[in-house]
């Protein structure tokens, strides 16, 4: 049997298409965190691209545009 989180989405379904709504919010939310998380880097690193240029800093960190593109394309 399953132990399943009773915060889950899909705990009080009662259908089959509720189970793949509950599948499809639960991606869509994973798929949305997912995004956050790059736009904070991608934030991040032109914040201290900025920080180099206006100030030069030589030790700022910085995040690669191909690691980046990675992500994207991933």
């Amino acid at each position: 049997s399953l132990f399943l989180d009773s915060q889950e989405p899909w705990t009080n379904v009662q259908k089959e298409t509720g189970i793949v709504l509950a599948v499809n919010y639960a991606r869509r939310r994973a798929r949305v965190k997912q995004e956050k998380d790059l736009l904070d880097r991608i934030e991040t690193s032109l914040t201290s691209r900025a920080m180099q240029i206006k100030y030069g800093f030589e030790n700022a960190q910085l995040i690669d545009i191909d690691q980046v593109s990675a992500t994207v394309n991933a």
